[in-house]
């Protein structure tokens, strides 16, 4: 009985496989196996007689069957996943540098074919109509990395991360520092982690908003962004910024930042 679910592993390895090296490696290791069954056979059919020659070509045929295997390390990897995985776009390291660039929230998904923790999240919560909605609402972009063969670009990205493989997620947003999200995700972690970054993202918009509205002379959209980007500002720094008697537009400033990031 249980070999059954060895099978079962077994066409799984070989679908994994298939997306390593593609359709060809497939049938060679299907061949290996047919030529391995039958040098099985051979030797099982030989084995009460005392034919040397016999048990000589089963064992001949048991190399053989290994030949298509080690064919299998020759071959090149198989192409490519398109640009685009169900509604993800490619991950590299220049589409994320310039989405940050352009102060742009971005979910990114670090996956691999063989991770079962990867396609567990993917179909339970990643592929669902509620996660698309949500990037729509908080204006995110999902990146998608395949570590299904190894990729250097996306080996050091784990590696800055201290993560010792996939599955990895982290939502980047303007003015806060990467967040890393656990590896087995529900639909709650991921609203909280996106909606978070959001805030802080209309918080910016905001302040500078205002900022070029009133065109206050004393604070520049720099010095804003700046006291936005520090979570450790306190509000005397606040106040020898301000001046003891803040205007209006200084107070209204004080609020929107005080209300993100800033501790009394």
């Amino acid at each position: 009985l249980l070999a059954f679910p060895m099978y079962l592993t077994a066409i799984w390895l070989l679908w994994v496989l298939g997306r390593q090296r593609g359709v060809d490696a497939v049938a060679a290791v299907l061949a290996g196996a047919a030529v391995l069954a039958l040098a099985l056979w051979w030797f099982e059919r030989s084995r009460w007689q005392d034919r040397g020659v016999q048990k000589g070509l089963a064992l001949m045929l048991v190399v053989v069957a290994v030949l298509p295997v080690w064919g299998v390390t020759r071959l090149a990897p198989a192409s490519q996943a398109p640009a685009t995985v169900n509604g993800a776009i490619a991950w590299s390291p220049e589409a994320l540098e310039r989405l940050r660039a352009q102060d742009q929230v971005v979910f990114v998904n670090m996956t691999a074919d063989w991770c079962v923790t990867c396609k567990a999240n993917e179909r339970n919560v990643l592929s669902g109509d509620a996660f698309h909605d949500l990037l729509a609402r908080t204006g995110a972009t999902y990146l998608r990395g395949d570590w299904t063969n190894t990729d250097p670009q996306i080996s050091a990205f784990l590696e800055q991360h201290n993560a010792v493989g996939v599955p990895l997620y982290v939502v980047y947003g303007p003015g806060a520092p990467p967040a890393v999200l656990p590896p087995v995700l529900t639909q709650a972690i991921v609203e909280d982690a996106l909606l978070r970054v959001k805030r802080l993202v209309n918080v910016r918009q905001r302040c500078r908003s205002l900022l070029d509205e009133h065109r206050y002379s004393g604070l520049s959209v720099h010095t804003a962004m700046y006291l936005i980007g520090q979570p450790t500002v306190t509000a005397s720094m606040l106040r020898r910024r301000f001046g003891e008697s803040p205007s209006a537009v200084q107070q209204e400033l004080s609020r929107l930042v005080c209300g993100g990031v800033i501790r009394s």
